[in-house]
């Protein structure tokens, strides 16, 4: 039994419970990051690849984006 902060214990059904809760919220935590990697390395490629073209061109950035994006 592990006692909360009001007093009381939590039962071993609680504590499975919770432990089962906690590895879900992981779970999800970890795709969220994945998710959040795979954006970002998505954007800053783009951005290198469209800053790449520009300077192939001999344009600033701001106008290939306008005129080739």
């Amino acid at each position: 039994m592990i006692q909360q902060e009001n007093g009381t214990e939590m039962s071993d059904e609680e504590i499975k419970t919770f432990m089962d809760t906690f590895k879900q919220f992981m779970n999800q935590a970890d795709v969220e990051i994945l998710n959040y990697m795979r954006r970002e390395s998505t954007r800053k490629y783009n951005q290198q690849l469209y800053q790449s073209e520009a300077n192939k061109y001999k344009v600033s950035l701001n106008y290939y984006m306008q005129e080739f994006i």
